[in-house]
């Protein structure tokens, strides 16, 4: 579900943000209109908060589920779009992106010396 919430989510960025004028510049896009900020806001409120739920569920379900901490990060990127005009709040949230960046990183490292490890036996017979 966090997948399916961010995809939605990023798909409304681009086109509010198309309609502005705008690229999507993945830090909170300070640069938009407060028109296209609403809209955002609108549009993406509910999808980033459900995403973030069950997004950090599933870290917590899996603590090494690195494909879930990018699409935290990811989705912070949209939540950083709904901070109109705090940029606090847009800080915060893009530190949050380089917190779950550097997570995932030492997740998937992780996840691979777990892998490497189960195999380096070879294939043994019973």
């Amino acid at each position: 579900m966090g997948f399916v919430d961010w995809t939605l989510a990023y798909k409304n960025a681009i086109t509010i943000l198309a309609a502005d004028g705008l690229t999507d510049q993945g830090d909170g896009n300070p640069k938009k209109s407060k028109g296209a900020c609403q809209k955002l806001q609108a549009a993406n409120t509910d999808l980033v908060n459900e995403g973030l739920q069950y997004l950090n569920k599933a870290v917590e379900l899996n603590p090494t589920y690195d494909d879930a901490m990018q699409y935290l990060q990811l989705t912070y990127r949209r939540k950083a779009d709904l901070e109109c005009g705090d940029e606090t709040a847009r800080k915060a949230d893009m530190a949050q992106v380089d917190s779950w960046i550097q997570k995932a990183m030492g997740a998937r490292k992780e996840n691979e010396l777990k892998k490497e490890k189960a195999t380096q036996g070879g294939v043994s017979m019973q």
